[in-house]
């Protein structure tokens, strides 16, 4: 089996939300939690990759509680969250229940207990669906060791895990069957067993995943639109297919073949809107993808609130899909002027002449601290050869980011506006994801983009020699 999706396969959304069009007035959420510092909660509403605040309430402390009521109107039945800040919330299904209790301890409202009828019947759902997905998990990790090891697979240890696909699918039908917002939201953890039959049809589990991965979901049901997991399974099967090595051009017919199922404005936009994410991390591997479903969103949808189109100019997304592919082999270098750690200036420009690695990384990006102990290998066999690096953080934290520098025994040259996933440096080379490296010729022309591990020293070895 293809690990890239036995990862896929293996991760819980237990984060994911949904919601319906009808109409469903006031509810009053109350709270009553212990050991709590927290001074406010707001309710919001997930709409595509944007979260709006529906409402806010004061936190009052009552001895050794912290009580909250809050009141609001809402729009939808559906899933949201409610919590100090987006990024410390909890999800919480409302629309045909008028009163939510919450209880816990601490601050972090995902911890807190959600006490109607269809929460705790989500929570129910999600507990079950995790303790069978570990299961399924350990057992699939435990033949993947073997086969790393040169091992055949254990057939006692396949046909359990055949067993464990199955009986996964058998409790998320038994969801399903329940219909309502909770039948609604089991559809989209459903992926059915790759088994003999399948081999037989598709030939491997990629080709299969291409097929059918999306087809459990329901197209004809136009609220689906208003549920957050269609993007995000629209993200993952996009995220899957590229992350697998499938050609471009196959995954833009891929995808377009399932947008075409999908019935309703507002189910197109969200699995648009669930594309693009998808494609964000991997845009400097198909510019002309993202672009072709960024013009969809924009012809198609011209007021969508998410990526509105500017007047007399290209959309977003056309100026990002430009701006990557002016980041290939062939093109000259942006120019790049920061300041160092010691708040020197310092321009890319000045560095030609050498080979030239630009490497976008950060001090919280653990990704790019794990491959550091082998760019100083190849900066220590390289640099007196003509090889320099430029760090570029992404950092916030000028003392964080220099920690990192000294940590790491990253001994070659640093900038940084200290300005984030804002920095004027990733904005120019529209960098989505990090570690991301661009390698320069020694005119400051790009030879290679996200070079790393082996990749980065065969280059090298390429232009440099042994």
């Amino acid at each position: 089996m293809n690990t890239r999706i036995v990862s896929f396969l293996l991760v819980l959304h237990a984060f994911l939300a949904c919601s319906s069009t009808s109409g469903t007035g006031k509810v009053t959420i109350s709270g009553e939690i212990g050991n709590c510092t927290l001074d406010s909660v707001r309710l919001f509403r997930l709409a595509g990759n944007e979260v709006h605040q529906l409402g806010v309430t004061q936190i009052e402390k009552k001895g050794t509680k912290s009580i909250f009521y809050l009141n609001v109107n809402i729009p939808a039945e559906g899933s949201y969250l409610i919590g100090q800040n987006p990024n410390n919330g909890a999800f919480v299904l409302l629309g045909n229940e008028k009163d939510v209790k919450i209880s816990g301890e601490g601050d972090q409202f995902g911890t807190y207990q959600l006490n109607s009828p269809n929460n705790q019947t989500y929570s129910t759902f999600l507990a079950g669906f995790n303790k069978l997905n570990t299961r399924f998990q350990s057992l699939a990790q435990e033949n993947q060791m073997r086969m790393q090891t040169g091992q055949a697979p254990d057939p006692n240890v396949q046909k359990q895990i055949d067993d464990s696909r199955v009986e996964m699918a058998t409790y998320i039908d038994s969801f399903i069957d329940k219909g309502g917002i909770i039948g609604r939201a089991a559809q989209f953890y459903l992926y059915r067993p790759f088994d003999s039959s399948k081999k037989a049809k598709y030939g491997d589990e990629l080709n299969y995943f291409k097929a059918e991965y999306l087809l459990p979901i329901n197209f004809n049901d136009t609220l689906i639109g208003y549920m957050p997991q269609l993007g995000f399974n629209f993200l993952q099967y996009t995220d899957v297919l590229l992350s697998n090595g499938v050609p471009s051009d196959q995954v833009k017919a891929s995808l377009s073949e399932f947008i075409g199922k999908v019935k309703g404005r507002a189910a197109k936009e969200t699995a648009i809107l669930g594309i693009l994410s998808g494609l964000e991390k991997h845009i400097q591997q198909a510019p002309d993808v993202y672009l072709y479903f960024g013009k969809m969103l924009a012809k198609d949808m011209p007021e969508s609130v998410y990526l509105p189109a500017l007047s007399g100019k290209l959309t977003q997304v056309e100026q990002m899909a430009a701006a990557v592919a002016n980041i290939n082999p062939g093109g000259e270098a942006p120019e790049i002027d920061l300041k160092t750690p010691e708040g020197t200036p310092l321009k890319l420009s000045s560095l030609r002449g050498k080979y030239v690695l630009i490497d976008f990384w950060a001090s919280w990006c653990g990704p790019c601290r794990k491959e550091n102990p082998n760019v100083v290998r190849m900066y220590k066999q390289y640099h007196d050869k003509g090889f320099e690096i430029l760090g570029v953080s992404l950092d916030n934290s000028k003392e964080k980011w220099m920690q990192a520098i000294q940590a790491d025994g990253l001994t070659w040259k640093h900038v940084s506006d200290l300005a984030g996933w804002s920095s004027v440096a990733a904005k120019a080379y529209s960098v989505s994801s990090i570690p991301f490296t661009v390698l320069l010729d020694k005119n400051g022309k790009i030879i290679g983009k996200n070079l790393r591990g082996p990749a980065l020293e065969e280059k090298l070895k390429e232009v440099l020699g042994n």
